[in-house]
């Protein structure tokens, strides 16, 4: 969970619940079902459907 910058602050976060692939290794794609993958490019992680990609 991310915190908040000042008391108020409703906007900080939140980010990642509106990814389709992001950190969901070896889970279904919400789109076809498939599996998702994980890869490094550049010591950078990547993770995408290899259906829906292609």
């Amino acid at each position: 969970m991310d915190v908040p910058v000042y008391k108020e602050d409703q906007l900080t976060g939140g980010y990642n619940q509106h990814c389709y692939v992001y950190d969901l290794e070896g889970k279904p794609c919400k789109r076809c079902g498939k599996t998702i993958i994980k890869d490094e490019i550049s010591s950078r992680k990547t993770f995408y459907c290899d259906r829906c990609q292609s």
